[in-house]
């Protein structure tokens, strides 16, 4: 057999090789693809003050009420949230939503991207806070009262 020959051949199954790994790569990520259930709504989880476990040696606790209210120690409160997408089945996905405050002048977002943010309330009053990813959205009312020096927060889901 020539050499020129051998060669035409070793690179003809080498084509057909490259071909088959290409069309069972495409397979799997329609298959992938298919297997993912599609994302139905936000879940928003608030850290729970550490005050109120601090000696207990309970680490960090994340709770999702639909109400969650917190009092200041001084004249502006911070609640660290996260949010985690929910599947069909209510199982959670770690996403990189938006976070929007229709009053930043009250209610600031740090950062206004990412899957744990801190939101500072600045001084009473009103604001909704919209949180996306892609097609879902979910929107917070937050509410602040002054409360003998400090501020009392409300933050409903």
């Amino acid at each position: 057999m020539q050499p020129a020959a051998t060669m035409i051949r070793w690179l003809a199954l080498a084509a057909m090789i490259a071909a088959l790994l290409a069309g069972a790569l495409q397979a799997s990520e329609k298959a992938a693809a298919q297997e993912a259930p599609a994302l139905t709504g936000i879940k928003i989880s608030f850290l729970l003050d550490r005050r109120l476990t601090r000696g207990m040696y309970m680490g960090d606790h994340w709770i999702s009420p639909l109400t969650y209210v917190r009092v200041g120690e001084e004249k502006t409160v911070i609640v660290p949230v996260r949010a985690f997408a929910l599947d069909a089945n209510q199982r959670e996905t770690k996403i990189e939503p938006q976070w929007k405050s229709s009053d930043p002048s009250m209610l600031e977002v740090s950062p206004v991207q990412g899957h744990q943010v801190e939101l500072t309330i600045l001084k009473a009053g009103q604001s909704d806070l919209t949180v996306t990813h892609g097609k879902i959205s979910k929107k917070l009312v937050v509410k602040a009262v002054p409360l003998k020096g400090t501020l009392r927060v409300e933050i409903s889901q």
